[in-house]
């Protein structure tokens, strides 16, 4: 159940409310499985100034949960108040350039898997408890034909009991765990081009992402200051792609930098950085009142060998034919 009310106080100056009712379960055909039940109740509160060149929001989100189990304990239940604001500064306009800021506090609340998964799940995880800052400069205008966007963002963030899933006895059995604090220290820049004219238009999409993620639990913790597992400090994405009258076609490209597969960053954990190159082509025919999309597609074309998991090799090149049919 939703409902939301929102009142406009000035012309610039807008007030909102809301709030989410959910009632969730899970239920299986084991004779042990736990069949949890989760009542959520969501509600929030916003303000927003919103000028010419400035615009200005602030949130108030509170969740309160109860969670019930037909065997054996329940996860507990939780109370939380969460805010966040944010800013949006127009510095020149005819440039399109725009200062932003935000800050952002939030709960992140275990799934079901999370909690009751057979051997996977832990009845004692805590959920996430989050505090994100982040500043950055974006530029968005448009010259001879072409759309543009360069954007840069620096954050901070301080995650208290961060979830994760790591190798339990071996590594074709996870387990759920708390991390008790991660700081991570990160940027994210990228760029955007998009032509608008001519009936071949173009476009690129280029973003790349630096993350410092450490583990801060115990000092005295061999993992001190340690960046956490499967999470790579570098990491870069790619997308180009042509819109013609006839056929469209997209190149992609993902890479990952190195990473360690253990909270222990020794070098007999480390995994190397690998690559995975895709390409495509699509059409879209209207036929009578259907649209039909027909779409080729080549995923790792290059035939990349590599592991997200250790010992756990990732498939090699694949060709997928896809049918569309919309009434």
């Amino acid at each position: 159940l939703s409902s939301v009310a929102l009142y406009r106080i000035a012309d610039c100056l807008s007030a909102s409310a809301g709030v989410d009712d959910r009632l969730s379960g899970l239920d299986g055909n084991g004779a042990h499985q736990a069949r949890p039940t989760r009542y959520t109740i969501n509600s929030t509160a916003a303000i927003k100034y919103a000028s010419e060149r400035i615009t200005v929001t602030g949130r108030l989100n509170h969740v309160v949960t109860k969670e019930k189990t037909i065997l054996r304990q329940a996860a507990e239940s939780y109370n939380h108040l969460s805010p966040t604001a944010g800013l949006n500064w127009t510095v020149w306009p005819a440039a399109g350039l725009h200062l932003r800021a935000s800050y952002s506090n939030t709960l992140r609340l275990p799934t079901f898997n999370d909690l009751y998964f057979e051997q996977i799940g832990r009845r004692d995880l805590r959920p996430e408890r989050a505090s994100v800052t982040s500043a950055g400069i974006v530029i968005e205008n448009e010259a001879a034909g072409i759309r543009y966007s360069i954007y840069a963002d620096a954050y901070n963030s301080n995650v208290k009991d961060r979830i994760m899933a790591v190798p339990g006895k071996n590594t074709a059995v996870w387990m759920m765990k708390n991390i008790g604090l991660v700081t991570t220290h990160g940027l994210e820049t990228g760029l955007e081009l998009h032509s608008l004219q001519g009936l071949v238009r173009p476009s690129v999409m280029v973003s790349y992402t630096y993350q410092r993620s450490m583990d801060k639990s115990d000092s005295n913790s061999s993992t001190w200051n340690h960046q956490l597992p499967y999470t790579p400090r570098h990491s870069a994405s790619a997308v180009t792609w042509i819109e013609t009258p006839y056929v469209n076609a997209s190149l992609n490209l993902l890479y990952s930098g190195e990473y360690y597969c253990n909270g222990y960053n020794g070098p007999e954990y480390r995994m190397p950085w690998y690559y995975e190159l895709g390409c495509s082509l699509w059409r879209t025919f209207s036929i009578r009142s259907f649209d039909i999309s027909l779409k080729a597609e080549c995923i790792n074309l290059t035939d990349s060998r590599y592991e997200l998991v250790r010992n756990y090799p990732m498939p090699g090149r694949q060709v997928r034919l896809t049918a569309t049919i919309e009434l």
